[in-house]
């Protein structure tokens, strides 16, 4: 379940933003923050926070694309 959960906010994060052409960058963008969740999943010390681990990490670059969006 955890599993679904993470790609289900995966794809809803970077589908909200493909408005028109997204561009390589936001492809870049979406590979990167994939990776890094799943990093960030893995290494956590505790179980319990592997989710909160998962969503920060996939968020964390999240600024960049809103700018590069409105520019």
């Amino acid at each position: 379940m955890e599993t679904l959960k993470q790609v289900v906010l995966s794809v809803e994060c970077f589908d909200s933003m493909r408005e028109g052409n997204p561009g390589p960058f936001l492809e870049e963008q979406q590979r990167h923050a994939v990776l890094t969740a799943r990093i960030a999943a893995e290494v956590v010390g505790e179980p319990r926070h592997r989710d909160q681990n998962f969503t920060a990490a996939l968020l964390h670059d999240l600024g960049r694309i809103l700018i590069a969006q409105h520019l």
